[in-house]
């Protein structure tokens, strides 16, 4: 498509070179399938400007006649294989048939050239080129006459030339087209699409050497069938479609509502004919032009056309001028000489008013009531002058039937007559019955109905009833609930004493057989699609069973099952298990499809090591973060390639993954800890009470034991979350090392953007986080929160990196990856760069030695049962 929209302005080239589309080289006449859908949906600008002269806006105006070229012709490519008529103009390409025989017997099949010659035995070259199928064969005749006598000669046309026309102008595919020399005028307008709606279809131009030769109106062979102006195209010849010229739009009340192309003193009669005429709704006393006037303004002028009109001008010869647009509006559809009779009656519907009609020439008697009609209140709706308000005028049938002549009223245009049933005052009297008959539900009361009427309406009982005893539920005039017990058998035959006589609203109730007895009953467990306990039938089997519980499930285990039969004696339940065999027991097979007993137990196994809800998540820096499914071995590097790789932010070294296996393995850890911390602090107080110490021991015994009961409490309140160090780097380092780690279900891996801050907390002048700055140490970041405080720890100092990795002032040698991947080491650590979001963390120094002994072994061992040395950091800063 070009900027406006249409196709190409000129085809692919064909076999031939001249441009034409594949799909007419060889004469067919299709177009593009999406230049069509286009054609139909979208409204062309002469259409956007008409649009508001339809009296349907859900139904706009459209141009009359471009929906020809909306689909592949059928009917128009060129025919090959009909009689040539004699006029055929005869040329290069064509192939020429002659037969002679009588005196000589011969037959020629020769090819017209070029330059117009045949070349002929004994004949030479004879020039044929521009000469009528009639005028070739005359010529021949002559020709061969002078080398035969006494013969007879017959020329047909064989295969036919090719010819190269141009179609251009307003057109969906102007260009060059091959065609047949068969080809009209219209099978060409075929082939390029046809004319846009910018195109006229009523002055259409063939140009024979530079000379115009014809011009077509479509609207002829559109509106009349007329095919007479086609015209056979030849060589060379070039069909223009100009714009399209002045356009009149008529909508509403016409045969054919459209926008036509119209011709120069077009009268509003005659852009009638074109839309096939004035349908019998319409309302001729007012037919509305909306017209544009002087590119200025627009204008509605009204026109009375019906035959009563006395107006000296005619004005069905109203001029029609480019833009008009005509709409026939619709007569009013109300019937005048009309009453309605509605309701409770046999014949519903419109009735004839007749001159002096009352209510007994509509309802003559009761005969024209359906049963049960409400006699006490009927009405009459009226419409009521000056204003034709609608009122009520109620009547009964009793009266009118009674032939009282106040009710017998008077009828009037469109009075309506509504008759009631009882119904549409009081409820209808019901009784209903439930349980075990074969249609439950609420039915009619009738008069004398009994019991044994109602279960025969609702089917009668099932199989399974319980035909000792059943029962009415009845609501008493006192409004409490009555309940009537009777002997169900003993109803159905009629037993007076049983078949009670019901009253408006008893419920009857039918209850189950195995209410009252103690039915046998089996279970089924697992991948079945409805566990639970079903009765046992005679001879039924497991497939029996499974066939109940609506059959396994997807991924039920079909080698083995589990059924668990059970010997109840009143010492005590005594089970025995079953290995069957699930899929041989479907099939049928004896051995495993083995007879249930009461009280037995199924139970259907998933196959083993199926997880398919087997999610991890990708967080935080990566093209598509989100859940992934992984596969069973799945590595870490697989899902991070799936989720898009890292984004230009991702800052790799403060990675977070955490597991949900690992999270409990911790919290299990930490519980251990603390119970062991525990039974430990309870059996060295045990200890100490019994040895002699000292004041001073004794104090310093107190003062480990509250700090390890603090411990264990702060301890107590740590929540694990399940983290596991790893260093990521890029993708194609990723693959195949340590930390490309084989992935879980509930994996979690959050790659948080680039921090620009560095915690620095404990014991500090100002615990704080400060802009991170590239290449600064330990020492640095300490010096801007003021240095060490007097109770600070100094060898107990440690950095938390953002990846959780810890490093302590104890070490020798300290090694730092660099967020470029390039690694730093140093031997002092002071000196150590810090990274951004880590962690400067400066304990508070305990004074006793034991403590600080004590704490040294509780550090070690949460840092055995804990793998989370974040969560160490944040025991340690609370000191």
């Amino acid at each position: 498509m070009d900027a406006t929209g249409r196709p190409p302005a000129t085809p692919p080239a064909g076999p031939s070179g001249s441009g034409e589309s594949p799909a007419t080289a060889t004469g067919d006449t299709g177009t593009t399938s999406a230049g069509k859908t286009q054609f139909l949906e979208e409204l062309s600008p002469i259409e956007r400007l008409l649009a508001g002269s339809a009296i349907d806006p859900s139904t706009p105006l459209r141009q009359f006649g471009y929906d020809l070229f909306a689909r592949t012709p059928t009917t128009f490519a060129p025919i090959t294989d009909v009689p040539i008529s004699q006029d055929y103009i005869v040329g290069p390409g064509d192939s020429v048939n002659i037969v002679l025989w009588g005196g000589v017997q011969e037959a020629y099949q020769v090819t017209i050239e070029r330059n117009g010659t045949l070349t002929l035995p004994r004949l030479g070259v004879v020039a044929v080129g521009g000469l009528t199928l009639d005028q070739l064969q005359n010529l021949l005749q002559r020709r061969f006459a002078e080398y035969y006598a006494d013969f007879r000669m017959a020329v047909t046309l064989g295969k036919l030339r090719t010819i190269l026309v141009y179609v251009v102008g307003e057109v969906q595919q102007p260009g060059a087209y091959t065609v047949s020399s068969l080809s009209t005028l219209v099978n060409a307008l075929f082939a390029s699409g046809g004319p846009t709606k910018n195109g006229s279809l009523r002055r259409i131009q063939v140009t024979h050497q530079n000379k115009k030769v014809h011009t077509i109106d479509l609207y002829n062979f559109l509106l009349q069938g007329d095919k007479s102006q086609d015209e056979t195209l030849q060589m060379g010849d070039t069909i223009f479609v100009p714009l399209i010229g002045p356009v009149a739009g008529v909508a509403g009340n016409v045969k054919r509502p459209a926008i036509y192309e119209i011709e120069p003193g077009i009268t509003l009669r005659r852009l009638f004919d074109l839309a096939g005429g004035i349908t019998p709704l319409g309302y001729l006393q007012r037919v509305q032009v909306e017209r544009v006037v002087a590119n200025e303004k627009r204008i509605v002028v009204d026109f009375d056309l019906s035959a009563q009109q006395k107006a000296r001008r005619d004005p069905w010869q109203t001029p029609i001028v480019e833009g008009d647009s005509v709409r026939v509006l619709s007569i009013i559809p109300t019937l005048e000489n009309i009453v309605t009779l509605d309701g409770h009656v046999l014949r519903p519907g419109r009735y004839e008013l007749k001159p002096g009609m009352r209510l007994r020439d509509l309802l003559p008697s009761y005969q024209a009531l359906r049963p049960e009609a409400y006699p006490d209140y009927a009405e009459l709706v009226r419409y009521v002058e000056p204003n034709l308000q609608r009122t009520i005028v109620p009547f009964t049938l009793h009266a009118l039937f009674a032939g009282d002549p106040a009710a017998n009223l008077v009828l009037q245009p469109q009075d309506g007559v509504r008759i009631f049933a009882k119904t549409d005052f009081t409820d209808p009297p019901v009784v209903t019955i439930e349980g075990e008959v074969r249609q439950p539900g609420s039915y009619p009361l009738l008069g004398g109905m009994r019991v044994a009427d109602l279960i025969a309406k609702a089917g009668g009982v099932t199989n399974v009833a319980y035909l000792e005893r059943a029962e009415i539920l009845r609501v008493t005039a006192t409004r409490d609930l009555q309940a009537l017990p009777f002997h169900l058998e003993g109803a159905i035959r009629d037993s007076r004493l049983d078949n009670l006589l019901l009253h408006n609203e008893d419920k009857v109730v039918v209850h189950n057989l195995s209410e009252y007895k103690f039915p046998q009953q089996v279970q089924v467990l697992g991948l079945v699609h409805r566990p639970g306990s079903y009765a046992l039938t005679r001879d039924m089997r497991v497939s029996d069973l499974i066939f109940r519980a609506g059959g396994v499930q997807k991924l039920a285990y079909l080698e083995k099952a589990e059924l668990t039969r059970h010997r109840i004696t009143q010492t005590g339940d005594t089970a025995i298990r079953l290995e069957i065999s699930l899929s041989q027991a479907l099939a049928g097979e004896t051995n495993d499809n083995i007879f249930l007993e009461d009280f037995d137990q199924l139970l259907i196994r998933p196959i083993p090591n199926i997880e398919l809800e087997r999610v991890v998540e990708v967080l935080g820096e990566v093209r598509f973060p989100g859940g992934y499914p992984v596969q069973k071995g799945e590595h870490l590097a697989s899902v991070l390639r799936r989720a898009g790789g890292f984004t230009d932010s991702a800052y790799l070294h403060g990675a977070t993954f955490t597991r949900v296996r690992t999270k409990q393995d911790q919290a299990r850890r930490v519980e251990d800890l603390i119970r062991e911390e525990e039974s430990a602090l309870l059996s060295q107080n045990a200890a100490e009470i019994q040895a002699t110490l000292s004041a001073d021991d004794a104090r310093e015994q107190k003062q480990v034991a509250d700090f390890r009961r603090d411990m264990l409490r702060r301890l107590s309140a740590v929540q694990p979350d399940g983290r596991i160090v790893v260093r990521l780097r890029p993708l194609e380092a990723l693959a195949g090392t340590v930390e490309d780690l084989v992935l879980e279900p509930g994996d979690q891996l959050t790659i948080p953007s680039t921090p620009q801050y560095v915690n620095v907390l404990g014991e500090v002048y100002n615990r704080t986080s400060l802009l991170y700055e590239p290449a600064k140490t330990i020492a640095y970041y300490l010096s801007k929160v003021g240095g060490l405080k007097k109770t600070a720890e100094e060898e107990g100092i440690f950095l938390v990196q953002a990846n959780g990795t810890v490093m302590s002032n104890t070490q020798n040698q300290f090694a730092v990856l660099l967020t470029s991947g390039k690694t730093l080491k140093f031997k002092d650590f002071y000196a150590v760069h810090v990274q951004p979001g880590d962690s400067i963390i400066v304990p508070r120094r305990v004074v006793t030695p034991s403590t600080l002994r004590t704490t040294r072994d509780i550090v070690q061992i949460i840092s055995q049962g804990i793998s989370s040395l974040g969560v160490i950091a944040a025991i340690l800063v609370s000191l």
